[in-house]
């Protein structure tokens, strides 16, 4: 119902009060309410952008040990202006920040774009997953049009959400071996692995066996047979091609402590509490369910060089 419409029943002295307020509750109704396309495009945005947070976190942790820098250096180019940094701002108020810390988490839609076509790391990754370049900014204006009308409060056009699910749609594929392809193990033999890299996993099961089996346990800290470790690798899609060793860029290593027998002597709290050391040279730490009558723990690397 438009205003002047509204103003002119108004002004008709036969209708009750009742009348007059169903009205306006009709047009604040009619005018106000939640379109439903801006809660479905919002959600699968929301979606979108912290899929792309995973993609560009996991690949870059993949790629160089200085990830955070080669983030930071890509998004602010040339521009030498100390912003405001918004985890900071975040958490200054204690008692309503989240418990998100990762730094991807408070960059924006734009940033994780620029990231994602940056000339080299395009060239080096990201290609791999999206459509060729030209094709994927042209979807992207389009996006930043889309998301700017909802993020403002604005109505969508008529063929907004077709044209986020297209986009969808055109990367759905990729993203899904991106994500599956995180625990396709490649056959091994011992040689393939980085010597180095069982020098330094060689300091892990010291700290791990003690958390699992602990100095009060009856099993007694030294008795190591009850702990079963093993060693996988994975490969990133986009240099699946192009290696022969397991080495290097784009391979992720997956070493998992499982405690066999030992479920009564396993605190979660305790193991992610003192291998805090570690967390940060950890692309992931996964815990099993509270419910798994085997315990274990994975911590996963991309290693090269000063694990520990």
């Amino acid at each position: 119902m438009e205003l002047s419409k509204l103003n002119t029943l108004m002004n008709d002295h036969s209708l009750s009060i009742d009348d007059l307020h169903d009205l306006i509750k009709l047009y604040f109704d009619s005018e106000y309410r939640l379109p439903n396309d801006s809660t479905f495009i919002f959600a699968k945005l929301w979606q979108l952008e912290n899929i792309l947070r995973d993609l560009v976190y996991l690949e870059l942790r993949s790629y160089s040990n200085d990830w955070i820098n080669l983030i930071n250096n890509v998004i602010s180019g040339n521009d030498s202006n100390k912003k405001r940094d918004p985890k900071e701002s975040d958490k200054k108020l204690g008692y309503m920040s989240t418990t998100q810390n990762n730094p991807l988490s408070y960059k924006s839609l734009g940033e994780l774009w620029k990231v994602i076509i940056n000339k080299t790391l395009w060239n080096d990754i990201f290609q791999y997953y999206f459509p060729p370049k030209n094709i994927l900014e042209t979807k992207l204006n389009e996006l930043y049009v889309i998301r700017n009308r909802i993020g403002h409060s604005r109505k969508p056009h008529d063929d907004d959400v077709d044209r986020v699910n297209q986009f969808l749609k055109d990367i759905d594929n990729k993203i899904w071996e991106f994500i599956t392809s995180y625990h396709e193990y490649r056959s091994q033999s011992i040689e393939d692995f980085d010597v180095n890299l069982f020098l330094d996993i060689a300091n892990l099961p010291t700290q791990i066996i003690e958390l699992y089996v602990g100095s009060n346990s009856i099993l007694g800290r030294n008795q190591y047979s009850r702990l079963n470790i093993t060693f996988d690798a994975s490969v990133r899609p986009w240099v699946r091609e192009k290696i022969e060793k397991l080495q290097g860029q784009g391979v992720i290593y997956h070493v998992t402590f499982t405690g066999m027998f030992m479920k009564n002597f396993i605190s979660y709290e305790k193991i992610l509490e003192q291998t805090d050391g570690l967390h940060d040279k950890c692309l992931h730490i996964l815990l099993p369910n509270r419910d798994d009558l085997v315990r274990s723990i994975e911590l996963t690397f991309s290693y090269s060089g000063n694990l520990l």
